[in-house]
């Protein structure tokens, strides 16, 4: 309690929250930040920061935070690639945000957790009001086209990768205008304020695990509406699979709980195949990615493109596989572990390891494990995430929140 008293007196640190808070959602891609160039907000950041870093009590340089500051460092360097002494400088500088994460001592490091937590739950609460009633017919918000990124096409032609209409609490994913042959109806999935749905339903998944699934506080119950209404694959596999490491951690009754679980899965299942002739958004966004190809695989599983497979295939058998591919442009489209696998090779993916395992250990239990594989999971569906200031202050907050505490349920 005295701690809390300490953080919220101490106005630098309220003004420096303020500020962390600010790159916090910028990392997450929310739609305010579109058109702001990543190197001017890291050298912004660099510079608000300098004054604070002389401030002692607001750090921990206990040996086993400057070892994960460390190795965070050389692995921002590494997956920078090869080039001179401008690109190490400015992937130093934008490893900043997770430096600064990674070094504030508990009690700040939770403040700021809890001050995200508040303005996020914000956010979704009028987000998803006003989403429900833009699903039913009633748009009250006005709107504007807003893009982000680029792509190329077919023809070659330099196109919007992603193109929303921003009613400001939430956005509506229009690409499909630009290429309808999406597999999943990307303009009835929920994004919030922020670029992709399938990233902010993984983050509601982080975030009620941390909070262990407690659905008498009124955020969790809006993290799960939330997640609902992402319609995310992953998210939703992830979420069950969270939520089954919890229980089997607090109950005694663990064969009951996956029989439990196992059968209302199926009985969704069965019902969202089966009601409306399997015409319903359930079963055509997140039941038929399920089906299995024998050539595709799982229909839902194409986060890379079969030139991407056909060069990672024969990636593994040649000499790249240690560093990586030694020109970056001959990668082929696609994301997670292969795509980071192909551009940073055996090292950049033992680099990346033994940071998540070095935040792991600074409880070495049960939960921060399972926080660990669920960041791994993360990660194999898209490496970008990885370096999210978000993300990396979820687990490490999930990780030092962690304990061994067994409370059998009766």
């Amino acid at each position: 309690m005295q701690k809390a008293q300490v953080i919220i007196k101490d106005r630098h640190w309220v003004l420096y929250k303020m500020v962390l808070l600010i790159m916090v959602f910028y990392s997450l891609n929310c739609w305010l930040f579109f058109e702001v160039d990543n190197l001017m907000m890291n050298f912004i950041f660099l510079g608000i920061s300098m004054p604070f870093f002389m401030t002692s009590s607001m750090w921990n340089i206990s040996r086993s935070r400057s070892k994960i500051a460390i190795i965070l460092v050389l692995l921002k360097l590494y997956v920078a690639g090869i080039g001179n002494i401008n690109l190490y400088i400015v992937a130093f500088i934008s490893s900043l945000p997770l430096l600064v994460v990674v070094m504030l001592r508990r009690e700040y490091l939770e403040d700021l957790f809890n001050a995200f937590q508040n303005v996020l739950s914000f956010i979704l609460g009028l987000g998803v009001v006003f989403w429900i009633l833009h699903l039913i017919g009633y748009d009250f918000l006005p709107s504007q086209d807003i893009a982000f990124g680029t792509i190329e096409d077919y023809t070659g032609r330099l196109v919007d990768q992603y193109l929303f209409e921003n009613h400001y609490l939430y956005l509506v994913d229009i690409t499909w205008i630009i290429r309808p042959f999406s597999d999943i109806p990307s303009f009835v999935r929920f994004n919030s304020i922020f670029l992709e749905p399938g990233y902010l339903a993984i983050l509601m998944m982080f975030l009620l695990f941390i909070n262990k699934f407690d659905l008498k506080d009124y955020r969790n119950k809006l993290y799960l509406v939330t997640l609902i209404l992402t319609l995310s694959l992953a998210g939703f596999i992830m979420t069950i699979l969270a939520f089954i490491a919890h229980k089997m951690q607090y109950s005694r009754r663990r064969i009951s709980i996956l029989v439990g679980i196992g059968l209302s899965l199926f009985v969704a299942y069965y019902f969202f195949s089966e009601y409306n002739g399997g015409k319903n958004v359930i079963n055509e966004a997140i039941i038929s990615r399920l089906e299995v190809d024998e050539e595709k695989g799982i229909a839902g599983n194409n986060r890379t493109s079969e030139a991407m497979d056909e060069q990672y295939v024969s990636f593994l058998a040649s000499p790249d596989i240690v560093f990586g591919l030694r020109d970056r442009k001959k990668l082929e489209f696609g994301v997670g572990y292969k795509a980071y696998l192909l551009k940073n090779g055996l090292i950049g993916m033992i680099l990346f390891i033994v940071f998540l395992l070095w935040i792991a250990r600074l409880k070495n239990n049960y939960r921060s494990f399972v926080l660990m594989a669920l960041y791994l999971l993360m990660f194999a569906r898209g490496e970008g995430t990885m370096f999210y200031t978000a993300f990396i202050m979820v687990y490490l907050v999930g990780v030092l929140k962690s304990t061994n505490e067994i409370q059998l349920a009766k």
